[in-house]
């Protein structure tokens, strides 16, 4: 058990910084540019900013359902390899879609979206990140 928590953690830290990563990228590509492109339609944003939003609530229920139940067996015995391997996966699933909410940012701010109109995706994908990652069962 602590062998896969330290992994998963390491997994969480580094994409914790891929989304660190990604904010620099946008910023930098944004400022390189040589032509100013025009910022996507608020229904679009909405709708993206729906779609993350929806997203990262599901994986939450995923990651409840899949690592919850594992949770249970891991208390009483934390080497049950089918129980651990649920736990892992629940926590992953949790961790990529928290990945792809920091993408949805990237994508919008290479579209020509305000840095304050895609904070909010890349705040949203730390915080799932580092609130609600994996813990010890």
């Amino acid at each position: 058990m602590e062998q896969s928590l330290r992994m998963m953690n390491i997994v969480r830290w580094a994409l914790a910084a891929s989304v660190a990563l990604y904010f620099a990228l946008a910023e930098q590509v944004k400022r390189s540019a040589a032509s100013s492109a025009a910022s996507p339609q608020p229904t679009f944003l909405y709708a993206l900013a729906l779609v993350a939003g929806l997203s990262l609530l599901m994986a939450g229920l995923v990651r409840k359902k899949i690592a919850g139940d594992a949770n249970e067996v891991l208390r009483n015995n934390q080497d049950e390899p089918k129980a651990l391997m649920r736990w892992r996966t629940g926590n992953l699933i949790f961790l990529a879609v928290c990945e792809s909410v920091a993408l949805y940012g990237l994508t919008l701010r290479l579209l020509g979206a305000a840095t304050s109109q895609v904070a909010l995706f890349f705040l949203a994908a730390l915080t799932g990140m580092l609130f609600f990652g994996p813990r010890r069962p």
